[in-house]
């Protein structure tokens, strides 16, 4: 058993003031290697690499298969019940049982309640867990790691022991990784896409876990709502109206563009090109990409720009995989019907495959409303 500590850019690890007499790996980056080892000469000081889920993937790289590691934060103020009191039997019955992963949810304050384990599909959520170390379990998003690795681990040993109950506390101070609010965003958008079948968002960035395991249709993303940018840069440029002659069969008339890659304009020739709306309005172009890179979690060709449209039930049938939709403006109604189940995808990402599933607006719009479409454009 080793007890394993990443850190950055702490004046000290306030977690090892609670841990006497332990095998103890703190993992740091290269720069901040000469400070840890004048600080804490006793222990083991790794040099790992920069960003919690690349140093997370070291230290599963760095370790044997089936080594138990105890993983720790750095920054715990408390263990209640000491540590000493559990942890060589909770180890004892990780080795013996079908688990891979045992995790003790973190809290604020110390509550007295009914305290106990259970088993089955739970979030292994930052600070505290210990796990046999799997080399074939590897993290690929940066914020929101803790939740990925649960999903993995339930994924191949088929349950995660959690502690049920208030455990420990957290102390707040500088140092740490802490993400901005764009950054939590575009991860928790390629958690629920990569893992749509185990996880659910809530209107906030905030990932819930479904007890049964099932594949949805419709994906709904974090709630995003700084389009004010976008939306004034739309009202500067001109639009084309899509008419017969330039847009599909059965849609009514509406303003609308094409922005990243597109057919050419007279002639495919086997290949894409940036859009005619892309070259004519680069502003709105790089505004649109800096958008995606927030709320979008996966590659797209193209994205596709309605004003007030109301499309009537259709498959796009010229797209790979799975579209994402977002809507914003001064508006009310004009929801998105997809399979027939409504969403509102007002400042509300969905995704689904839109050359699957039949999908549709409601008609009921008032206001001004702009929605975009991302997506991959069939190049044949």
């Amino acid at each position: 058993m080793k007890i394993v500590i990443p850190t950055y850019n702490r004046d000290t690890i306030k977690t090892l003031e609670h841990l006497k007499n332990y095998d103890i790996y703190i993992f740091v980056v290269e720069e901040e290697y000469d400070k840890y080892l004048s600080l804490y000469p006793k222990y083991n000081i790794i040099v790992g690499v920069k960003g919690i889920m690349n140093q997370r993937n070291f230290i599963t790289d760095y370790f044997d298969d089936g080594e138990i590691l105890v993983c720790m934060d750095d920054d715990i103020i408390n263990f209640y019940p000491p540590l000493d009191e559990f942890l060589k039997k909770d180890i004892d019955y990780l080795i013996e049982s079908k688990c891979g992963l045992m995790t003790y949810p973190p809290t604020y304050m110390h509550i007295d309640r009914r305290r106990g384990y259970e088993e089955g599909n739970y979030f292994g959520v930052g600070v505290f867990h210990i796990l046999k170390n799997d080399k074939s379990i590897k993290l690929s998003v940066e914020y929101g790691e803790d939740i990925e690795r649960s999903i993995l681990y339930y994924k191949k040993y088929g349950t995660i022991r959690s502690y049920n109950g208030y455990f420990k506390t957290k102390y707040n101070a500088s140092g740490g990784n802490n993400p901005t609010k764009e950054t939590i965003i575009h991860s928790y958008n390629t958690l629920c896409l990569k893992y749509n079948n185990y996880i659910r968002l809530r209107d906030k960035p905030n990932i819930s876990l479904i007890k049964s395991p099932k594949e949805k249709e419709v994906i709904q993303l974090c709630y995003y709502e700084c389009f004010d940018k976008l939306y004034e840069l739309f009202k500067e440029v001109n639009l084309r109206y899509r008419d017969k002659s330039t847009n599909r069969r059965g849609f009514p008339k509406y303003r609308g563009a094409v922005f990243g890659l597109s057919r050419p304009r007279f002639k495919y020739k086997g290949y894409l090109e940036p859009s005619y709306d892309s070259k004519k309005f680069p502003k709105v172009h790089d505004e649109l990409m800096r958008i995606s890179k927030i709320i979008c979690p996966f590659e797209f060709t193209s994205i596709q720009v309605n004003n007030n449209l109301t499309c009537p039930p259709h498959k796009d049938s010229n797209n790979t995989g799975v579209s994402m939709l977002v809507s914003f403006g001064d508006y009310t109604g004009s929801n998105i019907v997809v399979n027939n189940k409504i969403y509102c995808a007002k400042n509300r990402p969905i995704i689904f495959d839109g050359s699957k599933y039949e999908h549709y607006n409601t008609d009921d719009l008032v206001g001004d409303k702009y929605s975009l479409v991302f997506f991959n454009r069939n190049e044949f």
